[in-house]
């Protein structure tokens, strides 16, 4: 890709990023964004359609650590453990980094979980499968119940759940 097209979206970006920090998605305007990243509205336009658009591009960049981990990572039965604290890692790394892109935590985690379904090894047991994927739905209605947030008893809990599940 192209210096300038790299410097151009990264300006984009950083733009929103200072944006975000102090107004939700729907009071972010493509005039505004592109007068914080002093580039032109059809520049702005070169690359993304709105604002949503570039959101959900920058999401997808975003999330790609992810993807790659779970391809690189598959799961496998006698290794689960391992698999849920390194997915854990790399998941709060990720979140924890991009807070301005995942302003909608639902569609946030539901990216999440569909990621996961789709790079799941087929080696695994139908068993490993459905204990993968309680565990999965467990943690998501616990993040959605708790506003997103976990304090560190409520994480050591969640943990304690996910070794159990996991232990035969």
């Amino acid at each position: 890709m192209d210096k300038r097209v790299i410097k151009t979206k990264k300006a984009i970006k950083d733009a929103f990023v200072r944006l975000r920090q102090d107004k939700p998605i729907e009071k972010i305007y493509v005039e505004n964004l592109c007068r914080e990243a002093l580039i032109n509205k059809s520049t702005f336009y070169r690359y993304y359609t709105d604002i949503y658009d570039l959101v959900e591009q920058l999401q997808e960049e975003a999330l790609e650590p992810i993807r790659q981990f779970l391809l690189e990572n598959p799961v496998k039965e006698e290794d689960m453990e391992t698999f849920v604290d390194d997915i854990e890692v790399t998941i709060s790394q990720v979140y924890g980094h991009n807070k301005a892109l995942f302003s909608n935590q639902d569609e946030t985690l539901e990216k999440t979980f569909q990621l996961y379904q789709e790079t799941i090894s087929e080696n695994v047991s139908e068993e490993a499968r459905l204990r993968l994927s309680f565990a999965v739905g467990g943690a998501y209605t616990i993040l959605k119940n708790n506003q997103y947030t976990l304090n560190k008893d409520q994480k050591d809990t969640l943990y304690a759940l996910f070794k159990r599940i996991f232990a035969d």
